[in-house]
């Protein structure tokens, strides 16, 4: 038995970074912290899942990941921030 079934919802596939296709009515089956499918809706028998989402409008993408991160400042954080911006 899964642990989570969203259903019918959209997904983004991206392919290598060179295009991106959204695949719609989609069910996306979750064990633990991992997809273990993405396939066509109503394939799945939602009478094996803990929970059922239902993902209609919805659109699943992967996560997005901050490129804009000034990592260097994180070795200054707190160093001065009672200090007046002048001094």
């Amino acid at each position: 038995m899964s642990d989570l079934l969203i259903k019918n919802c959209s997904v983004l596939q991206l392919d290598n970074g060179s295009s991106a296709d959204v695949l719609t009515q989609q069910d996306i089956l979750i064990q633990g912290n991992l997809i273990e499918a993405i396939q066509p809706t109503a394939l799945a028998d939602e009478s094996h899942f803990h929970t059922c989402i239902d993902g209609r409008g919805m659109l699943a993408m992967p996560g997005l990941i901050n490129t804009h991160a000034h990592v260097p400042m994180v070795l200054l954080r707190g160093l001065a921030e009672d200090v007046p911006l002048e001094k």
